[in-house]
């Protein structure tokens, strides 16, 4: 082994050295290593970013977080979702960077305390249980099965989004109502997680994401009326814990994006 490699091998066991415990959503404890300076920079550069899908931010992300579980950990990747992406990123950047967010917003600046933001996940996760486990809905002859999207399945989008290289537009009224209305079939097709019709059952991570909204495209719009409010409700839950309060009595909600990792 020459210095080099020597060198790289010592940072490596300095990494697994400064592991930071935190909780998933499956109240199983898990150990983290801290961002590196290379996490650091694909963060910063993953501000610039689509708005609307937010692709390269969630495929950076998901990366690191992959790649930041201590080898003592025993977790299957495919079993992380969404909401533990969040807790791992509210809990990276404290413990890497600062609990102390410094916002500006046009003329106004003030700090959010993130430990406060992380105290309120804790406690959505503790006292929330149902919201972690898969739901069902059927009609007379089809039954799907949803639950909170897994980081796997976000990769298979960003993976979809990346074959095509070119940004979608959103300058004209059109094109802005495509991209919605796209977000918006993917958010569905995120969440469902099979489809039963008779005695048939597919599951939908086996198969092409093309191919799962397809099928989540032909599915009764009443059937897929739960599934939605269970969008929305989880959502909304999630919102209120990244909601803070300023001085002036509004609201100031913390995003889950490359911006998290750029405001000191």
């Amino acid at each position: 082994m020459n210095s080099n490699q020597e060198f790289f091998s010592l940072l490596e066991e300095i990494k697994e050295q400064e592991l930071y415990p935190i909780q998933l959503t499956n109240r199983q404890p898990i150990k983290i290593k801290p961002l590196t300076a290379l996490n650091l920079k694909d963060l910063v550069e993953s501000v610039v970013d689509s708005p609307v899908t937010q692709s390269l931010f969630s495929s950076t992300i998901n990366k690191i977080f992959k790649n930041s579980v201590s080898s003592e950990t025993v977790i299957e990747y495919n079993s992380l979702n969404y909401i533990d992406k969040v807790i791992f990123a509210i809990n990276t950047r404290i413990l890497s960077l600062s609990s102390i967010l410094k916002v500006t917003e046009e003329t106004e600046q003030f700090e959010v305390d993130l430990n406060e933001i992380k105290n309120r996940l804790t406690n959505f996760v503790n006292h929330n249980p149902n919201v972690f486990r898969d739901q069902s809905v059927a009609s007379d002859s089809c039954e799907i099965t949803y639950g909170i999207p897994l980081l796997f399945i976000e990769d298979q989008i960003n993976t979809e989004h990346n074959k095509n290289k070119t940004e979608k537009q959103t300058e004209t009224p059109e094109q802005l109502r495509k991209v919605l209305g796209e977000a918006f079939i993917n958010e569905i097709a995120k969440t469902i997680k099979s489809i039963k019709i008779k005695e048939k059952t597919i599951d939908l991570s086996a198969v092409p994401f093309k191919t799962r909204v397809q099928m989540i495209e032909s599915l009764s719009a009443s059937l897929l009326s739960d599934v939605i409010r269970f969008i929305e409700t989880y959502k909304k839950m999630l919102d209120e814990c990244l909601s803070v309060q300023k001085a002036n009595g509004q609201n100031y909600m913390v995003n889950i994006d490359g911006s998290l990792f750029t405001m000191y």
